[in-house]
């Protein structure tokens, strides 16, 4: 094989480490994408839920405020046969308005407790879609930090490779690369 051939043949060499260490950082990127997008579309589904169960809850704690307001009508209804039927006459105005009163009061109970865990599942859905952006920024940051390392080295691996190939193995005067290094410095020979 002729100098020239073997020196056409680590160029080649040298440009395919090169063009694999790209291909390979792009690669990383692309996966890194890929699964921060993935990480996102789950969150955004798991919001999704969440925002149903709090609109669920929501509207269980409704009906059972109006549960609540009913069974203090019922009450009062009671207490104004008991009274009829006891001879005394009609119900006192602020017994009756007690009775609505508690139910009203067991209603707003009944609607602060569902309103509270509506809220809890919304803020447990937007907290799981931040986490998410913000891991998939972070891989992705990372990724392309490897990635441009990735692609650094195949260039210095390609020159090291090609200076093997160019440099002298040892300096006129040095008997090994260590000494020539020596030498190099001590006379300025860079």
């Amino acid at each position: 094989m002729g100098p020239e051939l073997v020196m056409a043949l680590q160029v080649a060499s040298a440009a395919m480490t090169v063009l694999g260490g790209m291909n390979q950082a792009d690669n990383m990127r692309s996966a890194a994408a890929a699964n921060a997008e993935n990480a996102r579309r789950t969150a955004e589904a798991n919001k999704i839920q969440t925002d149903y169960a709090a609109g669920q809850a929501e509207a269980a704690g409704q009906h059972k405020a109006e549960q609540d307001r009913h069974k203090a009508a019922l009450m009062l209804s009671r207490a104004q046969a008991v009274a009829a039927a006891s001879g005394g006459g009609s119900l006192d105005a602020t017994l009756a308005a007690g009775i609505l009163g508690e139910g009203e009061k067991q209603a707003g109970y009944t609607m602060y407790e569902a309103n509270d865990r509506a809220a809890g599942l919304r803020y447990r859905g937007n907290v799981g879609a931040y986490e998410a952006n913000t891991r998939g920024i972070s891989e992705i940051n990372q990724a392309n930090k490897a990635a441009d390392a990735t692609v650094l080295g195949s260039f210095a691996k390609a020159g090291m490779s090609m200076a093997g190939r160019f440099a002298p193995d040892v300096a006129p005067g040095a008997s090994s690369l260590r000494e020539y290094d020596y030498l190099g410095s001590r006379y300025g020979i860079e």
